[in-house]
């Protein structure tokens, strides 16, 4: 009688055991309509713990997201329901940014810190480019000349995707689009071993 007991218990166990393991492992969805866990990206990436022993999934349904992203936390797979459904869009100058900033952390849709990142179905866009025809002349501190203006054109820096010391970027059916610049800016501030996965 005390081994079914025991017998028992352990199964009992086990199956907690394995109820909360499945539980740890939910995808975060993100919908824009508001059918998920959160209706922005940031928000699922600020919602995570820094612990990154395990890899966490932000699942993106379908839908425009035009946020600019930030991501300083590792071991995270971004993984869109439809490579040309799910879009992360920002228009962004380089060179409008850097007249207000001292370096490019901000200056791309997604800006990566964080290592052991997976891209998967997703487009990633800056549409500067596409947004605006014409020259325009702006304001800009960190312009060395006496009116302290800049003229940015269409065709100018425009990053869709950048990275600061990024190691283990793994990049799967992505679709990045701007009409120039720079699709992928690695960091140089320090040696890495940068690995980027097209499949």
């Amino acid at each position: 009688m005390d081994q079914i007991k025991t017998h028992n218990l352990i199964i009992a166990f086990c199956l907690l055991l394995s109820a909360l393991c499945g539980k740890a492992q939910t995808k975060i969805i993100v919908d824009i309509n508001g059918h998920g866990d959160y209706t922005s990206i940031q928000a699922a990436i600020n919602s995570l713990n820094n612990d990154s022993s395990k890899a966490r999934v932000i699942y993106i349904k379908n839908g425009i997201y035009n946020e600019k992203i930030f991501v300083e936390k590792s071991n995270i797979v971004f993984e869109g329901e439809d490579k040309n459904k799910t879009v992360l869009t920002q228009s962004i100058a380089r060179d409008i940014w850097r007249c207000d900033n001292t370096d490019d952390w901000g200056v791309a849709t997604l800006n990566l810190r964080g290592s052991d990142i997976t891209l998967k179905n997703l487009t990633i866009q800056n549409t500067y480019g596409f947004d605006n025809g014409n020259e325009t002349k702006v304001h800009c501190a960190a312009d060395t000349s006496s009116s302290h203006s800049k003229t940015i054109k269409r065709d100018g820096h425009q990053m869709a995707l950048r990275s600061f010391n990024t190691t283990r970027l793994k990049v799967i059916n992505c679709m990045y689009v701007l009409l120039v610049g720079i699709l992928l800016v690695l960091g140089m501030l320090s040696p890495v071993c940068f690995i980027l996965k097209i499949v």
